[in-house]
């Protein structure tokens, strides 16, 4: 087990964790969504886009994924037929 990881905190911290584990991964479709166009979805909520921020920044959230992610999630997105399809083929095409 790596020593950074041992029983601190209790289980407040180990919920704190558990809520990282899971937004870690939906902040980064986020990170590709920016990459399509500003919908604003963090504008108006400052302490969040700054967890945001700090949690992308984490080791434990950047390698939890090969670097080649955010191209794959773009390129999954472009397939999708979606309305936000749509609006990443107008950057990839105009």
């Amino acid at each position: 087990m790596d020593t950074n990881c041992r029983f601190v905190g209790g289980l407040r911290a180990i919920a704190a964790r558990f809520v990282d584990a899971v937004f870690g991964p939906v902040f980064r479709y986020f990170d590709v969504f920016d990459e399509i166009a500003d919908f604003g979805c963090f504008r108006d909520l400052p302490k969040v886009a700054a967890w945001r921020m700090e949690l992308g920044a984490r080791d434990s959230v950047r390698c939890a994924v090969r670097p080649e992610y955010p191209a794959l999630l773009a390129k999954f997105i472009l397939e999708r037929g979606s309305e936000l399809s749509r609006q990443a083929a107008k950057l990839t095409l105009g």
